[in-house]
């Protein structure tokens, strides 16, 4: 037999719950530890008061003396042996060990299982927005009062605030443009989200929640951790000045506990109920994504005021009606257009105008042809005949084709650097022209001062029509390097009654009216040239 005593259960117990810690235990922080300690001792005085109620007073000594561990128990004077003391050792130690493991093992659990709890505890959100300042690429939705708006950010400097496919926001450094391609409009500003060369884009700006001064929110701490669509996040809650006055926003943002990825922005009006929509979301959608150069390129054929091109050439009687307008107004050199509007030129006589679009596309119109403009890029067609020019490759800046539309759903395009010439059939449909015509050859050989007059005259159901030219004399006499040209035009009245109209004739930018006349039979009556106001008053 041996002499060697059984090991107790509960330090069986404890040998096991040792192990474990050793094997999977991160080291524990030394202010933890101190505190354990200190815990550890009071558990263990605390045992051994329990154990002495009610018993006689003991004094428990162990000595040690290179022999087996020996424990006497002194009381009156009576001695017990050592193998009578061991369990009662044994169970006040394994008590108050066990409870040391117990609160080690929990704080050893807590800290498996969050790991960066306690590190992130202390992260300001500076530290969540350099996150997203190093990313190349960010997709983010802002919302504000229910509107929302696809957000695209792009290093370094470039943004794309996208409310619609036609209607957005381009910014490029300090410069904005407010791009609306319905009305073909590019508006340029300051840039509201410009910091400075370095930062470049001004992050939370794009919340655009009214905020006067973020600082607060940099510098700003976690206050809790909390679940946000399923990822544990740490929350950052400041008040934020607005304005000049006394008002205030709160503002809430929620970041990835571990990566420190933003995951959302909101912001509410102080004192407000929170029962509806916040005033301003912004949530982060992607980061690092590939997005094209052309996402923010502004467009060359937009324009500041919305015009879409002009009118650069014009001979015989051409009239223009604007979109949602009913009347047609004669045109001449210079006239700007619009999309929507609508252009004609009459059947008989030599009518024709060449467009020039803001897209540098020239389109030529022949007699009798009715054309659509709708954008820089694109034109229907629904009767007659046109020519289109595109500009050649070297001039513009970025690809694009010309499109130009049948009288249904027909489309011919062209690239940069190519021409088309068609007509419309009786099938309504764009059938190509081999041959130059003449009216096109003897349009392109004139020059722009034998432009033809336009008589429009109300008919009798209220439209505007222009009168056939009857004829078309000119002569020009040079007196002292000055050149005197007189024109004569007839205008034919085929209708049965009388008719009013006016008078419309392209005058040259560097020319002046000296004298002007009309034949009433066999009478000339002479006019004086007067100021509108004072012409329309003796008329009237």
């Amino acid at each position: 037999m041996t002499n060697e005593v059984e090991p107790e259960p509960e330090e069986q117990r404890i040998h096991a719950l040792m192990r474990i810690l050793e094997a999977g235990a991160l080291e524990p922080d030394a202010a933890v530890l101190e505190a354990l300690r200190i815990q550890a001792a009071a558990s263990f005085e605390e045992a051994e008061s329990r154990d002495s109620v009610g018993r006689p007073s003991q004094a428990v000594r162990v000595e040690r003396s290179g022999r087996p561990e020996k424990a006497v128990l002194q009381q009156n004077t009576v001695t017990t042996q050592h193998t009578r003391s061991k369990p009662m050792i044994t169970l006040l130690a394994s008590r108050s060990l066990a409870t040391v493991v117990a609160i080690v093992s929990a704080v050893a659990l807590w800290l498996n299982m969050t790991p960066t709890s306690s590190a992130l505890s202390t992260t300001p959100f500076s530290k969540v927005l350099n996150e997203l300042r190093s990313a190349n690429s960010l997709q983010l939705k802002v919302s504000k009062e229910g509107v929302a708006a696809n957000v695209l950010v792009r290093a370094p400097g470039l943004v794309r605030w996208e409310e619609s496919s036609q209607k957005y926001q381009i910014a490029a450094g300090s410069r904005l443009w407010k791009i609306d391609e319905a009305e073909n409009t590019a508006t340029e500003s300051d840039s509201p989200w410009f910091l400075g060369p370095q930062e470049q884009i001004d992050l939370l700006g794009l919340l655009n929640a009214g905020v006067s001064d973020a600082s607060r929110l940099l510098d700003a701490r976690p206050v809790e951790q909390a679940t946000r669509d399923g990822r544990e996040c740490l929350i950052y809650r400041v008040a934020l000045p607005a304005g000049k006055g006394e008002d205030r926003i709160d503002v809430e943002a929620a970041a990835d506990a571990k990566s420190l990825q933003l995951v959302e922005i909101l912001a509410w009006k102080s004192g407000s109920k929170r029962t509806g929509p916040p005033l301003a979301e912004m949530q982060l959608v992607a980061m690092n994504i590939p997005l094209a150069d052309e996402k923010f390129a502004v467009s060359k054929s937009l324009t500041e005021d919305g015009r879409i091109g002009k009118i650069s050439d014009a001979q015989g009687i051409v009239v223009l009606r604007p979109m949602l307008a009913k009347r047609w107004t004669p045109i001449c050199r210079e006239t700007l257009l619009r999309p929507g509007d609508w252009i004609r030129t009459e059947l008989r006589g030599a009518n024709a105008v060449k467009v020039t679009l803001s897209s540098d596309v020239e389109i030529t119109l022949g007699p009798g042809t009715l054309l659509e403009c709708i954008s820089p890029t694109e034109a229907r067609l629904h009767t007659g005949m046109v020519k289109a020019v595109t500009p050649k490759p070297n001039v513009v800046e970025e690809a694009w084709r010309f499109s130009l539309l049948g009288p249904r759903d027909e489309k011919r395009s062209i690239d940069v650097g190519q021409t088309l010439l068609v007509r419309t059939d009786r099938n309504e449909k764009l059938v190509d022209v081999g041959q130059t015509r003449q009216w096109l050859a003897g349009f392109q050989g004139t020059s722009n001062n034998e432009s033809l007059g336009s008589l429009i005259v109300t008919l009798p159901d209220g439209r505007n029509e222009p009168l056939t030219v009857g004829y078309h004399n000119v002569s020009v006499e040079i007196r002292d390097q000055i050149a005197r040209t007189t024109i004569e035009e007839s205008f034919v009245n085929h209708t049965a009654g009388r008719l009013e109209g006016i008078f419309h004739f392209p005058l040259p930018q560097d020319a002046s009216i000296s004298g002007f006349g009309m034949w009433i039979g066999n009478d000339l009556i002479e006019a004086d040239v007067v100021e509108k106001q004072r012409a329309r008053e003796i008329y009237e």
